[in-house]
């Protein structure tokens, strides 16, 4: 027989708990050591120009715009420095917030994973070890400490692929819809086109289940999102924007 339903304050503890781990981790001792001499650098004093200048719309290195990247990153390190400092703990603060996002997601896959029918022991084990292997793996932590648009997209990604789980198995509701749609938008302004695989993937899944209207929602949502920004910076740079 099935196993008996998961009460919610078990679910959530079983997802609080090795999240919480994973984030002590990546956010020991986050104020120490210098930013790398590198795009950490480079991001973080366009930020803060934006900052200076007034201008949350688009980002300059030294004066000159740069189109290279969406603003999602720019927008939280502005946010960051403007209400801590421009130290090295507040630049890696929205890294190690949006790691943590995706380690909630990826809890929540790890457990889905297992199958309706595992046991509470394997779904707590799957998630544990699922976040012990992440944590470990250097690209994942190395990232997740550097104001980059990387961490971002990890959490833009699993939480795209989640969401759209949630609509193939919740028909009829606009909840699971709305939030596939925020979350491929929030990619795409994260690092444009990078979330394409994930929103693909996850479009194919929910027309496959014949999710028409919620498909239709969901992308109606990312564009609600991401649309505004491009819209402005092509009003106000021209072509010269999107060549």
């Amino acid at each position: 027989p099935a196993p008996a339903p998961e009460p919610l304050w078990q679910t959530a503890l079983a997802v609080a708990f090795p999240v919480a781990v994973g984030a002590a981790l990546l956010g020991w001792n986050l104020n120490a050591g210098s930013l790398f001499s590198s795009d950490d650098v480079l991001y973080t004093q366009m930020a803060r120009e934006a900052v200076t200048s007034g201008d949350w719309l688009g980002q300059t290195w030294l004066g000159t715009p740069v189109f290279e990247k969406p603003p999602l990153l720019f927008w939280l390190l502005e946010l960051s420095g403007s209400l801590w400092g421009w130290g090295e703990g507040a630049m890696r603060l929205p890294g190690l917030a949006a790691s943590v996002v995706a380690l909630i997601y990826l809890v929540r896959l790890s457990r889905a994973a297992v199958g309706p029918g595992a046991s509470r022991g394997s779904r707590a084990w799957a998630g544990s070890l699922a976040v012990l292997f992440t944590v470990g793996t250097v690209g994942f932590t190395l990232n997740a400490r550097r104001p980059m648009t990387d961490p971002l997209l990890t959490a833009a990604v699993l939480a795209t692929l989640w969401h759209a789980l949630q609509v193939m198995g919740a028909p009829g509701r606009r909840g699971p819809a709305t939030a596939l749609g925020v979350a491929a938008g929030l990619g795409l302004l994260a690092k444009s086109v990078a979330i394409g695989p994930a929103a693909l993937v996850a479009g194919l899944g929910v027309l496959a289940a014949r999710r028409f209207r919620e498909a239709a929602w969901a992308v109606g949502v990312a564009l609600l999102v991401a649309a505004p920004w491009h819209v402005a910076m092509t009003l106000t740079h021209g072509a010269t924007f999107w060549e």
